[in-house]
């Protein structure tokens, strides 16, 4: 019975969040987690957000990524910021680029996200983000509906959605589900 409960709460979520898909995890590394650990653990951590589409300033939309990674990773006492100090530990990086070219990988943004072209809505705006070293140790993206606001709640599902991929370890998505007692 507590089963089939799990199955429904999850078929309900897909259905409230029907305006949001999102694509990967696609991983480079069996164990990016602790790549993450090595280089966040409290540290500053570089994040890069390129392509800005909304009528809300550049900073406050990395405000709004940037927070939302400092509360799902507060586990390891980061400081997700633009702009780290000393305690950074180069190259690591997470970067979100907002409409990048269609066919462009992560690798190619991990390699020069400040220089990512942003190309045209159209009627869906796409998200990729990325935890990078030099290349893509974790890519994932999402499309929701074209919007100009940052606050649009698809969008906010769309980074919420990105962020809790960004911190999942391919180990944890392939173990697969034993029903106990307890769930």
């Amino acid at each position: 019975m507590r089963l089939f409960s799990k199955a429904a709460a999850v078929g309900s979520l897909v259905l409230l969040t029907g305006c949001v898909t999102v694509y990967g995890p696609y991983y480079s590394v069996s164990s990016p987690s602790s790549f993450l650990s090595y280089a966040a653990a409290g540290n500053d951590f570089r994040v890069v957000v390129s392509g800005n589409p909304f009528t809300q300033p550049d900073a406050q939309v990395a405000q709004t990524i940037t927070d939302k990674l400092n509360r799902k990773f507060r586990y390891l006492n980061t400081n997700f910021t633009l702009t780290p100090g000393a305690t950074e530990v180069p190259p690591y990086k997470m970067v979100f680029v907002f409409n990048p070219p269609m066919g462009m990988g992560a690798d190619t943004i991990c390699a020069d996200p400040g220089n990512v072209p942003s190309a045209p809505s159209g009627d869906k705006l796409r998200i990729l983000a990325a935890f990078c070293e030099r290349t893509a140790m974790i890519e994932v993206s999402a499309s929701v509906p074209a919007t100009n606001s940052v606050t649009n709640p698809d969008v906010q599902d769309a980074l919420n959605q990105l962020v809790v991929e960004l911190s999942r370890d391919p180990v944890e998505i392939k173990r697969p589900f034993t029903a106990t007692s307890a769930d």
